[in-house]
């Protein structure tokens, strides 16, 4: 597990565009968890969220 977060962090240290999806349908979980993690890296990173 911790292997999987270090590979994670550094692919999103080293993106500059990141794109955040949902599933199709996506209930206030979903949208919520989105719109955090959003809010959590648009400081330093180009974000999107598109929901379908």
């Amino acid at each position: 597990m911790k292997l999987l977060a270090k590979e994670l962090k550094k692919i999103i240290t080293n993106s500059r565009n990141i794109v955040i999806t949902t599933h199709r349908g996506p209930d206030g979980d979903a949208m919520g968890s989105s719109l955090a993690l959003f809010n959590f890296l648009k400081k330093d990173h180009n974000v999107t969220v598109i929901t379908p």
